[in-house]
Order: C-alpha cells, then structure tokens, then sequence
C-alpha cells in the first residue's frame, strides 16, 4: 500500500457523474490553495483524464496520469481483451508514486463501480485498496439509490476500504420526493457522511464538505 494523501472517487455505477464531481473537487481545493494531481487509471474511450488535468492546470506526462487508455467503450475486462492489452497493477501503482510525489494532494477517478473487473480476478476495488485511498462515493439520488449505493459501501466495508463520504448527484431539474428524501435514508441507513448534493445544472450554489475529504 503506498502512503499518500488524496481520495478515489468512485460511483455505484457508470455514468453518474464521477467525473463532474471530481472537477467540483479539484476546484474547491484549488481554492483552498492546495495542489492537486489528478490520475485515472483505466479509461475506455472518451476524454475523462484530459478533463481532470485541465480542471486541475497540471502539467503531468498523459501518460501517468491515464497509463491505460482503451479504444473501445466497453467494460475494461472486455476492452482489454478486445485490444490485445494486459492490464498491469505495476505500472498504475508507479505512476500514482510519481504523480504523489510531485503534488501535496491526489485525486484519483476509478472507472464504473467497485466491482469492475480489470482482471479476472483483480477489481477496481482492489486497486483502490491497493493506492491506500479513502473512497468518495458518488451516487445518483433517484429510484434505486438505495439499493446500488447501500450495496456499494458493503462492498467496501468488506475489502476493508476507508469510506470518506457520500456525494450525491441530482440528474434532473425537478427532483421529487424521491429523490429528496434518499440522500438522508442512506446516511441513515449506512452512518456514512453525506459530503454534498450536487444540483442539476447548478455548479455555483454546491456545498461540499471539503474537511471531510482533505482529512480522511
């Protein structure tokens, strides 16, 4: 396990905003006049690494900020099997030292949910394990939060993970009462620290609680 200060963010499955709240996150730490790298392991298609290294103005090598860069977008075990890549925790594990030591702050964005495969048997769970990191969990707010959010602390309760907090992100203008009242059952539920909710469209009246996160 390397010993560096920063968090993972991870979310209770794809496309629920990670990458949105991570940029939140980096910027609310900018603010706070801390220096923040920025790294995403695994990433099938898309621009999400050149996102998170804008947000944060770092000048790292791409290449230790996103080792593994996959064509197609698919789950990672499939892309990597598509593409003809073996995945190598070395080389994610050496550039996350590197970019450690170069910045007093690491954030670092997982790809879909704990229970992604990288390998048969070697998960994004694991690696967050791996990097020593506490776990920001980003979770949607509508019907079926409550399930896929509570399943996924359990998930990281059982690997032994640090879970920091909660950050929920509201995807639609209106939310109702569901999506009102889930945010509270699940900290009610699992004990765990509601960081913030992200409001839909609204990224100047967010609310985070950036303590939280920076003393993990």
């Amino acid at each position: 396990m390397i010993m560096a200060k920063g968090i993972f963010i991870t979310a209770v499955g794809t496309d629920i905003g990670k990458t949105t709240v991570s940029c939140i996150l980096i910027k609310l730490l900018k603010k706070r006049g801390i220096d923040c790298g920025v790294m995403k392991p695994v990433q099938c298609a898309g621009n999400d690494a050149e996102i998170l290294m804008r947000a944060s103005c770092v000048k790292d090598g791409k290449v230790l900020v996103n080792p593994f860069f996959l064509k197609h977008s698919y789950a990672p075990l499939l892309a990597f099997k598509k593409e003809g890549i073996k995945f190598r925790k070395k080389i994610v594990l050496d550039s996350f030292e590197k970019l450690s030591n170069l910045h007093q702050f690491m954030l670092v964005e997982g790809a879909g949910g704990l229970l992604v495969p990288l390998t048969k048997d070697y998960f994004i769970s694991d690696l967050a394990a791996d990097l020593g990191l506490p776990l920001v969990i980003v979770a949607d707010v509508g019907l079926g939060a409550i399930n896929h959010t509570l399943l996924t602390i359990e998930h990281a309760k059982n690997k032994g993970l640090k879970i920091a907090g909660l950050i929920f992100n509201t995807r639609g203008p209106r939310p109702g009462v569901v999506e009102s009242t889930n945010p509270g059952i699940i900290k009610s539920i699992s004990n765990i620290p509601v960081l913030g909710v992200v409001p839909h469209n609204n990224f100047r009246n967010i609310k985070i609680m950036l303590d939280g996160i920076i003393n993990a």
